[in-house]
């Protein structure tokens, strides 16, 4: 496996996801584009449970079982979920 290019895929989607996310009000964030699918919120918070999961349980073995879903109302804000996306790739950085 090269971890090179998993970090690299993981910098490339988080600078890509920060950069929309730039684009958007906090009001957007519980915007659903079709009925039964999923928020703004949802989608980002997925992505960061993604690249937590990915690298803590499928790399480094640093938790046994993949993380549940983040919690929604944890992240009322943009800049609530930018800080999240920010810890969780710091920690993909550090691997």
């Amino acid at each position: 496996m090269d971890v090179t290019k998993i970090v690299q895929f993981w910098n490339q989607i988080r600078q890509d996801l920060v950069d929309t996310i730039e684009k958007f009000y906090n009001e957007n964030l519980n915007y659903v584009m079709y009925e039964n699918g999923y928020s703004v919120r949802q989608i980002i918070l997925h992505i960061a449970q993604e690249e937590y999961g990915e690298i803590q349980c499928g790399i480094t073995r640093e938790i046994d079982e993949f993380p549940p879903p983040y919690e929604e109302g944890s992240y009322p804000t943009i800049e609530a979920v930018k800080t999240l996306l920010a810890g969780v790739h710091k920690t993909t950085l550090g691997i």
